[in-house]
């Protein structure tokens, strides 16, 4: 029997992800995914084969498919899926598009060259079997990266007390050093983790108002694109939203090190 927090959750992305504009409008979330898509940037190969875990619309796979990436995606919903192929074909890109399970994904080992997921992590209260699933798929010297949203304060959220009708999907806590053993335990290294995304909170009830909305838009998206340079201070660890993670996955196990020392030694 599913729990009771999987339940709220695959009734709140079914929802969310049946009722999402067919158009990838150019908003204050597409802003930051670029802004994180440009983090990624310095870490990626120059091409090769990427999958993209819990996809929804896929705009990361999307940045990646424009690189040349042979992007694949996957989610656990169809709504999901359907919308991330009707975005590739608008915009003119290939990629593979798939149903499927997280914790159990249909690929054989070290067959991508990037892994990634976006505010996915957070929603379980054990993702260790997501990211060992992500890291058997990953290649050696295979780069891993997530955006985590855990739940904390933000300034993002700083109203959300004053909406108590506002109910988003489940979260667990996270801290930065609870990531780094995250990706330590599934034989990830070299983690480059800081947290990010200094966002204003959006007023209640400006958002009654058609026109006062798209003006609290246009200014929060200035105020990001200003703040954006406190990614990775103190301030973004009090106020950011989300962590930036980024590992690779070992070219040659730690086991693997000490026989071929312990052979040349005899």
């Amino acid at each position: 029997m599913p729990a009771p927090q999987e339940t709220e959750l695959r009734t709140y992305w079914r929802q969310l992800w049946a009722s999402t504009e067919e158009a990838d409008s150019q908003d204050i979330w597409y802003a930051i995914d670029e802004i994180k898509f440009g983090y990624l940037r310095r870490f990626l190969p120059s091409g090769g084969r990427s999958l993209e875990v819990g996809c929804g619309s896929a705009r990361l796979s999307r940045f990646l498919a424009a690189l040349g990436f042979d992007a694949v995606a996957l989610d656990s919903e169809a709504a999901a899926v359907r919308l991330a192929g009707r975005r590739f074909q608008a915009g003119g890109m290939v990629g593979d598009l798939l149903l499927g399970d997280a914790f159990a994904l249909p690929f054989a080992d070290e067959s991508f060259d990037v892994v990634l997921s976006t505010g996915l992590l957070e929603h379980f209260p054990d993702p260790s079997p997501i990211v060992g699933e992500m890291t058997r798929v990953l290649r050696r010297g295979g780069v891993f990266y997530s955006d985590i949203v855990p739940k904390k304060f933000s300034l993002l959220r700083a109203f959300d007390r004053l909406s108590p009708s506002r109910s988003g999907p489940w979260e667990r806590p996270f801290s930065k050093k609870e990531i780094e053993a995250l990706l330590s335990n599934a034989g990830l290294r070299r983690p480059t983790v800081f947290a990010a995304g200094i966002l204003l909170p959006p007023l209640p009830v400006v958002r009654r108002w058609r026109f006062f909305a798209r003006l609290q838009e246009k200014g929060a998206l200035l105020f990001y694109k200003i703040a954006r340079r406190l990614d990775g201070t103190r301030v973004a660890e009090m106020l950011g939203v989300y962590y930036f993670t980024c590992a690779k996955k070992l070219k040659r196990h730690t086991g693997d090190a000490a026989s071929l020392a312990a052979r040349r030694a005899a």
